[in-house]
């Protein structure tokens, strides 16, 4: 948030009255708490004969405008839904604002609420930034839940009653302020529901203002401060067991988030303890523990130099959500973890937005021709400052290769260092990309290298005759071996083993490789050797590669 410049306006803003008034009060230090102390201030500045106001009359002054309050902040909460940044007059008649008094409002709440001409016609108003009105809304939807005024809550609490107004009420009827969980948990569920985080701060700020602590701030706009302590305590819970796939993991730290505006600083304590622990890497990390470890990376002030995502024992969901992490990393290993369409779009949008990676690693993510298409938007960003980047073992082609070709033919690009080896560019791509880059890896690339998995590195074997044991005969192919009673008559030769019955492969091996095995009868050894074990001992003859 202090990237954004309207927040850090709020921020002076509020510390500003705050030194001015010389308040007791202490600092905030959450988002809601912030922007409940920037609303305060601006009612203040509304009339010139509370500059000196005490804060034991800041209850009566926000009581005076509690009706108008009230109405921005309907105003705010169904223009959200609608997903609407600017209003028209005929929005503020329907939240009963009187259209010729709109300056006033807008005096009452200076810089939370604006007008503009549009080609000297028809007004519009809005409110300064999206934040604004997204508290607005929050406080709106709290207002109404603890007044029971639920009709306009029905799109949360009554989603799969939204036309059948009267089966709705039943199932709200009972509802009382101590069950604020009930309206959090449902709205925790829409907020993860949309694609793009239209409503993250919405929920940050709901279940903030659900603190009893903030309740207090809003006295004159509600009649009490109502005790919600335990129903939150089941929010947070709830927010803690969540672990669906379909998740983003910003939606996840958003979660976060949202405990930190309850004051719920236990996963923040617990990952601490796990970084300090010398068996950190042993132990499990749940996924919400992961979502918590991101936070936690991103907001560091240190110069952060490796993510390795192997580092983390825990889940596929897990590391899922550390992916974002890697943003404030100088670089990356995701090495073998398969990346989906989304999760290809979130480190895209990554390297789109200020990182500070120079080298990442995708090695074995099976990225695919899309993967990387979606990838290559990334890397011709203005943000994107890569020197390095690996895709060993992603299934790129020839048609996902031009796409990388356009990207780092770029302005923005700075990668040096390109990996695209076990793969299958082509050569029209591999010669341009040659001429963009200064280092060009493109060894064991072939059409092989398009299957999926560890098929993409298999090894067709055949078995050197002049190797094999005297009591292992070969098949004609020299693809099957068999142990026999009678000796084979096979001639002498320098590298045949004498005493092992064994056997090694005409073909050498290097890198990764993969190969299948069919046996059967009593079973079969396999390994892996140099060529010069030995082979004429009778010391080592049953120890097989020594």
């Amino acid at each position: 948030m202090c990237h954004i410049p309207v927040f850090c306006w709020i921020a002076a803003t509020v510390l500003q009255q705050m030194l001015t008034m010389k308040k007791t009060t202490d600092i905030p230090k959450t988002l809601t708490e912030m922007f409940m102390q920037f609303l305060l201030t601006q009612t203040i500045r509304k009339d010139q004969k509370f500059q000196q106001i005490h804060e034991s009359d800041t209850k009566h002054l926000l009581k005076s405008q509690k009706e108008n309050i009230l109405k921005l902040a309907e105003l705010a909460f169904k223009n959200l839904q609608d997903g609407n940044l600017m209003f028209y007059e005929e929005d503020l008649r329907k939240c009963d604002i009187d259209v010729t008094e709109a300056s006033v409002y807008s005096g009452m709440c200076t810089e939370i609420f604006k007008e503009e001409c549009v080609l000297h016609q028809n007004k519009v108003y809005s409110f300064v930034h999206l934040s604004i009105q997204e508290f607005m809304a929050a406080m709106f939807v709290f207002h109404s839940f603890v007044t029971k005024n639920l009709d306009p809550l029905q799109c949360i609490l009554g989603e799969k009653q939204r036309n059948d107004p009267r089966s709705y009420h039943q199932s709200v009827q009972n509802l009382k302020p101590q069950d604020i969980h009930v309206l959090l948990n449902k709205t925790v569920d829409e907020a993860l529901r949309s694609r793009n985080g239209h409503l993250d701060l919405f929920l940050r700020f709901l279940t903030g203002i659900s603190l009893e602590s903030n309740q207090r701030l809003q006295q004159g706009l509600l009649t009490q401060t109502y005790s919600t302590s335990s129903s939150i305590k089941k929010t947070c819970q709830y927010i803690k067991s969540l672990n669906r796939k379909d998740l983003s993991p910003e939606r996840c730290i958003n979660l976060f988030h949202c405990l930190l505006e309850i004051n719920d600083h236990s996963m923040q304590k617990e990952i601490q303890k796990y970084l300090k622990s010398n068996k950190g890497t042993k132990q499990n990390l749940s996924p919400a523990h992961c979502s918590a470890l991101a936070h936690m990376f991103l907001m560091s002030e240190e110069d952060l130099d490796t993510f390795d995502m192997g580092a983390y024992n825990t889940s596929f969901e897990g590391r899922r959500r550390l992916i974002p992490a890697m943003r404030g990393f100088k670089k990356a290993r995701i090495a073998g973890f398969p990346l989906s369409e989304t999760t290809c779009e979130i480190v895209a949008s990554i390297l789109k937005s200020p990182n500070s990676l120079i080298e990442i690693d995708l090695s074995d993510c099976d990225l695919g021709d899309h993967g990387v298409q979606i990838l290559s938007e990334g890397l011709s960003s203005s943000h994107c400052k890569l020197q390095t980047l690996r895709l060993p073992g992603n299934l790129i082609s020839e048609n996902s290769c031009n796409d990388l070709v356009i990207a780092l033919t770029s302005n923005a690009s700075q990668i040096k260092e390109l990996d695209l080896s076990y793969n299958h560019p082509g050569e029209p791509g591999l010669t341009l990309l040659s001429m963009q880059v200064e280092t060009l890896n493109a060894e064991y690339c072939s059409r092989l290298r398009l299957k999926e998995g560890v098929q993409k590195y298999i090894s067709y074997l055949t078995l050197d005759p002049n190797t094999a044991h005297k009591r292992v005969s070969l098949s004609e192919c020299k693809r099957k071996a068999a142990f026999v009673e009678v000796e084979q008559p096979y001639h002498e030769h320098p590298e045949r083993f004498r005493f092992a019955s064994q056997v090694l492969c005409g073909e050498s091996v290097s890198e990764q490789c993969y190969w299948e095995v069919d046996w059967s009868g009593f079973g079969a050894h396999i390994a892996v050797a140099y060529k010069s074990i030995q082979r004429k001992s009778l010391r080592t003859a049953k120890n097989m590669g020594k």
